[in-house]
């Protein structure tokens, strides 16, 4: 019988002539698969595992992958189409193997979708017996109706070689792709479209990336989909040499600010083609006549390595070029508002173009060019000059802000979220109708004229500014910068937050999540009443690679391997445990310590103190502290539709209660999925043996994580599921126990997705811990549903 493997993300499936045959091998525990075996023990075995299932409640085995997908399988397909070729960011999309199946040609219509269903409350279903088959009509329409489709995708780079690509994912088939995400309205300003102004519709379409627009998670805390997967995309940071034909001409800064002050629109360079050429005159020398020429001649200009290169995050708080002191005071200001009127230029002529030659144009522009057009339409839309003058020593520029009030309100909403502690105080301020900002902070004066480059810098903008502008604050936060995203501090009893600190992510259950941060925390054992805090961190153990992501679709199909037939004995119905009796009600949050690693002779305000988190816990009167050692990821798992689905029982899992995974370590790590327990000697000597722990096995660790996030072979693919229903306590456990372990994990609520699906989403991710949690009863009114 001649049979053919292929291998994906660490998970192998046999295919040969007479069907997928699936069995782990007697030498698992080595990681040699073998799956190879004749059609009649595979039946049988099948019917053991079944049996096996409903003793144990889990599945076994693994899934995996198929090199090509049958077209009988057409209501698995995605509905949405694979990334244009006008997307901003990439060049038409790579052709890849012929096992991608997320991808569809665009000229084939989508799946039409498959009839209603009542929801499934046994297995077989009615009507059915265990020993039937299903067809493949049947199958999806009993198990894949309403359940999401996983897909990945690889983009090139743009003007970059091959070995450089953006990694995307989608969601499909559960009516709602948006269900594993939020609005946040205050954020609105850290996402952006260079073709069109609407909101994006899907991830690759935004200038920044990760796209801002898919990052948040619907639950506190989490992350999206596609903020997970392109977190491991590999981006060319170097900047190109352009031949410098056009030259940009020498002008005073009164004429530059004049012709910012009386910038005119598209619909005057229509009327007046002499006078377009004339405009272009006044600024390059010997430009060409032709638009299409003169946009050629501005990206020339706007090359060149002299000026400001806002697509670096270090450059991305645009005020500090034009309201900062040490920088205006040097006359550098001149060469922001050069450059800006240069990209105001090129931005007019590329919207008076065609929508298709619009989005040619951006579609192969250097990265530097993209930010200078995403900061000119930026500044058209939020900013005016009123009046310049250049009387006495220092230049003075009055500006009109269009978008002030609108910000102020997203200001007091950041606040009153996050229940500030001086809110009482900033009440006049957020309903004064002249609120003046020339005597504060760049970082504020970004915020209230809107000009806010896309990225993660709005989060720092919100904050400093919410402390700048607070009248009863002592606060001097000039060392919250969005450089350092593992960073909080303590204020008036309470902590706060970003939502890319380690802190923030485990505690996040017990407070709110708006704007990038989270709070209030409790307050800190170890800071002072007020102080900044930076969170050592690692980084997570594990890494998605190119090939994970883009074998996703088929690593988490809902009816498993593509087949004439479906046996109805594949598949298991699994329900949640939501009982009393299954709820844990004996833990809780002790404390949250920080102790400092360093002691620096630094002024705090400039460089805050770096601190070793944990959280102690009470569990059954014993105290258990866990360290915040990883910097993991908890991804928002997406929502399923006429749930619960049965699941494949090749998608191998463990379900445990939430206080027994205390004494589990090393998950994911172990050959042949066994786990290694280590149990308690003793109740007053844990945190020493923690501590002994992670010390003796740290450079085990880091020596090979690098050598782990390039094969991910090395870790067993077996999901661990653990059910923290009740107080939200049991989640905070959960999360901490991941970031003490290194292992990122996706968070379910078991009110907007089943089991199958979510047990699917981690397979699809290569997470190998699955937290679930009951939204109907967590027992605490400040969690965010």
């Amino acid at each position: 019988m001649f049979v053919m493997k292929s291998k994906f993300c660490g998970l192998a499936r046999s295919k040969s002539c007479s069907g997928y045959e699936n069995l782990r091998s007697a030498e698992r525990k080595d990681k040699k698969l073998d799956y190879a075996r004749s059609k009649t023990h595979r039946n049988s075995d099948r019917k053991s595992r079944q049996e096996k299932y409903e003793e144990s409640f889990s599945s076994c085995s693994t899934c995996s992958s198929l090199e090509k997908r049958s077209p009988i399988q057409t209501t698995n397909k995605r509905a949405s189409q694979p990334p244009p070729e006008s997307s901003p960011i990439s060049r038409p999309l790579e052709k890849l193997p012929p096992a991608q199946i997320a991808h569809q040609r665009a000229s084939e219509p989508p799946p039409e979708p498959p009839s209603l269903r009542r929801p499934l409350s046994s297995w077989p279903p009615t009507g059915f017996e265990i020993s039937q088959d299903l067809s493949p009509e049947k199958a999806n329409e009993l198990i894949a109706t309403g359940a999401p489709i996983f897909s990945g995708y690889r983009l090139p780079v743009t003007l970059a070689g091959k070995e450089y690509y953006h990694l995307f994912a989608t969601c499909s088939g559960n009516d709602d792709p948006e269900s594993d995400g939020k609005h946040d309205k205050v954020m609105e300003s850290a996402s952006m479209r260079l073709h069109g102004s609407s909101i994006p519709i899907n991830p690759w379409e935004t200038l920044e990336q990760p796209s801002m627009a898919y990052c948040y998670g619907s639950r506190a805390g989490t992350i999206r989909l596609n903020h997970w997967v392109n977190q491991s995309s590999r981006i060319d940071r170097k900047r190109r040499k352009f031949d410098m034909e056009a030259r940009a001409r020498d002008l005073s800064l009164s004429a530059i600010i004049e012709r910012l002050k009386h910038f005119e629109d598209i619909t005057l360079i229509e009327k007046f083609p002499h006078q377009n050429v004339s405009r272009i005159t006044e600024l390059i020398v010997h430009p060409k006549k032709a638009t299409e020429f003169q946009i050629h001649d501005l990206i020339t200009v706007l090359s060149r390595h002299s000026w400001i290169d806002f697509s670096e995050i270090d450059n991305q708080v645009v005020a500090n070029y034009f309201a900062n002191a040490t920088y205006t005071d040097e006359g550098r200001h001149k060469l922001f508002f050069h450059q800006l009127l240069f990209a105001l230029e090129l931005e007019l002529r590329i919207r008076n173009n065609s929508a298709d030659s619009n989005a040619e144009v951006l579609k192969f522009l250097p990265e530097k060019i993209k930010w200078d057009i995403a900061l000119a339409k930026i500044w058209r839309n939020c900013i005016s000059i009123k009046s310049f003058s250049d009387v006495g020593k220092q230049d003075r520029i009055n500006f009109q802000l269009l978008k002030k009030k609108e910000q102020l309100n997203k200001l007091q909403d950041f606040a009153t979220t996050l229940k500030w502690p001086t809110l009482s105080s900033l009440i006049p301020i957020f309903s004064s109708s002249n609120f003046e900002i020339e005597n504060y902070l760049s970082d504020t004066i970004s915020y209230f004229t809107a000009v806010i480059l896309p990225g993660p810098t709005l989060p720092f903008l919100l904050m400093n500014s919410l402390i700048d502008v607070d009248p009863s604050s002592s606060l001097n936060f000039s060392a919250l910068k969005h450089d350092f995203p593992n960073t909080g501090f303590q204020y008036r009893s309470a902590t706060f937050w970003t939502s890319k600190c380690i802190v923030g992510k485990v505690l996040a259950p017990t407070c709110k999540e708006i704007g990038g941060w989270i709070g209030p925390v409790r307050p800190v054992k170890g800071l002072e009443r007020t102080q900044i805090a930076r969170i050592s961190q690692l980084k997570s153990k594990r890494r998605l690679q190119e090939e994970d992501v883009q074998s996703m679709n088929e690593r988490s199909l809902p009816l498993g391997p593509v087949a004439a037939q479906y046996p109805i004995k594949d598949y298991v119905l699994i329900k949640p445990n939501t009982s009393q009796d299954n709820i844990t009600d004996t833990i809780r949050i002790e404390e949250l310590v920080l102790l400092p690693i360093s002691s620096s002779s630094y002024d705090e305000r400039i460089v805050p103190q770096t601190f070793d988190a944990s959280i102690q816990f009470a569990v059954n009167g014993s105290s258990w502290p866990l360290m915040l050692k990883y910097d993991v990821s908890f991804i928002s798992a997406c929502s399923c539709k006429n749930g619960p689905h049965p699941v494949f029982y090749d998608y191998e899992h463990q379900i445990l209660r939430i206080e027994e995974i205390l004494v589990i370590s090393n998950w994911a790590e172990q050959s042949g999925g066994s786990m290694n327990y280590k149990l308690r000697s003793s109740r007053g000597s844990i945190l020493d043996r923690i501590t002994s722990e992670n010390t003796a096995h740290e450079s085990t660790v880091l020596s090979s994580t690098s050598g782990i996030s390039r094969n991910t072979g090395l870790y067993d693919e077996e999901v661990l599921v653990i059910e923290s229903y009740g107080v939200v306590d049991n989640e905070v456990l959960a999360r901490a126990w991941c970031s003490h372990w290194g292992l990122s994990a996706l968070v379910a609520d078991i009110r907007k997705t089943c089991m199958a699906c979510a047990i699917r989403e981690a397979y699809a991710c290569c997470l190998n811990v699955l937290i679930l949690i009951d939204s109907l009863v967590i027992g605490n009114e400040e969690v965010n549903d």
